[in-house]
């Protein structure tokens, strides 16, 4: 705003420099995050700060899309200020996600993602480990995430019963 005073009226040239403003930016809630690998992040948030009349094209762009891949853009549309958008593991490493949009400044998200955990069962011990030919229990201890029921199932042979059977039918069971 220019304001003049005085009581007297002259002429002359004044000339101003406009310096443009710092753009507004764009602002991500988280700006880092790790996940595996085959897996898919919890949502990004991409704001703006103030809603615009028009939709706002956010470009998205990974550093090392065979580690960590997005969307190759969101939008935020006219009257929000804000959108969200998953990232995808695709291999263990690191990887920086630049987010761009006209008339803002940029905005970046760093991804660690980590090796796939294995959630498949899988057989930790047998106790006793050899029963040759005799009737009796042993025990086998099963671990892995997808175990729903139990992480130890016990076996009982029963006179000609078929081993095989037995396991067979527990694998059924943990599925």
């Amino acid at each position: 705003v220019l304001v003049a005073t005085g009581g007297t009226t002259r002429s002359g040239t004044v000339t101003f420099n406009v310096t443009p403003g710092a753009n507004p930016a764009l602002t991500l809630d988280p700006v880092s995050l790790s996940i595996e690998a085959a897996a898919t992040s919890s949502p990004v948030v991409v704001s703006i700060g103030t809603a615009t009349t028009v939709d706002t094209i956010v470009g998205i762009e990974s550093s090392n899309p065979q580690i960590a891949r997005s969307p190759a853009a969101v939008t935020i549309a006219a009257g929000q200020t804000s959108t969200t958008f998953q990232v995808s593991g695709i291999a263990a490493g690191d990887a920086a996600f630049m987010l761009t949009a006209g008339g803002f400044s940029s905005a970046s998200l760093a991804v660690t993602v980590t090796p796939r955990i294995s959630t498949d069962p899988i057989v930790e011990s047998v106790d006793p480990t050899t029963r040759a030919n005799t009737l009796g229990v042993f025990t086998m201890t099963i671990a892995g995430s997808r175990l729903a029921r139990a992480n130890a199932i016990q076996f009982t042979e029963h006179g000609n019963y078929n081993q095989r059977w037995w396991l067979q039918k527990a694998a059924a069971a943990l599925t």
